[in-house]
């Protein structure tokens, strides 16, 4: 009985999606690996992570407590999944990476092959100014229990853990501004004249998140994330620029 052949189109869509399945696979596979070693570096994680919440609320009269039986678990869980999914996130970006590429062309390679590096690096700084301001943070809130009487800050163990990695997350997820700023410029939806000739929107956008990121009366503290907000624009600004001159070039 003969077989009619089966379109190109459709076997194409078969092949890549075996391969993006594989590479999911590869990419839950690192997690998981990685998970188990955020299992065993539980102790000092928590204790780098979560040492200036528990130093914090200890100098109120307060402690770090729990009161379910399985939620000691559950933390620890928590800790070591968030540790898996950032240790194994080369790993992620590079199965990412070597999905897409095939299907882009030379500019386009050379335009993304810098985004991933840059993804992780912004991240990192992002995070790692939230936790140089975290202690600043956290007395912030603190001040507000300091004027209810009898009230002492006891924590639970589970919320000691959120509120630093939400913080932290959230630094690293706004430092991904120029990244998302270059990518229009890419497309064209941005300019970068238009960029810069924004800047003084810009800059009053920043200096009210820097104000409310940095809730407290200490102009270093407002000073110490303004600084690189203001570098991170002007710099992609300048990034835009020399991105769009090659293609100008390319197009003429």
């Amino acid at each position: 009985m003969p077989t009619r052949e089966q379109p190109d189109h459709e076997t194409d869509f078969l092949t890549h999606f075996a391969e993006l399945r594989a590479r999911l696979w590869w990419c839950v596979a690192a997690v998981a690996v990685m998970m188990g070693v955020g299992w065993f570096l539980f102790d000092s994680a928590y204790a780098l992570l979560c040492g200036p919440v528990v130093a914090a609320v200890r100098a109120q009269g307060g402690t770090v407590m729990t009161m379910g039986l399985t939620e000691a678990f559950f933390t620890r869980m928590k800790l070591a999944g968030a540790l898996g999914i950032i240790f194994a996130s080369p790993i992620i970006l590079w199965q990412v990476w070597a999905f897409i590429r095939p299907g882009l062309t030379a500019r386009e390679r050379r335009v993304a092959a810098p985004i991933a590096p840059a993804v992780c690096l912004l991240f990192l700084l992002g995070a790692g100014l939230a936790y140089l301001m975290l202690p600043k943070i956290i007395a912030f809130f603190l001040t507000y229990v300091q004027g209810l009487q009898g009230v002492t800050p006891n924590l639970m163990l589970q919320e000691s853990i959120n509120f630093p990695l939400k913080v932290l997350f959230a630094f690293g997820l706004g430092f991904q501004l120029p990244v998302v700023l270059v990518a229009l410029v890419a497309l064209r939806i941005l300019t970068p004249r238009t960029l810069l000739r924004q800047w003084r929107v810009a800059l009053f956008v920043m200096t009210l998140l820097a104000a409310v990121i940095t809730p407290t009366a200490d102009p270093f503290n407002w000073a110490l994330l303004m600084a690189p907000l203001c570098v991170l624009y002007f710099g992609t600004v300048l990034i835009a620029y020399r991105l769009v001159k090659p293609a100008t070039e390319e197009d003429a």
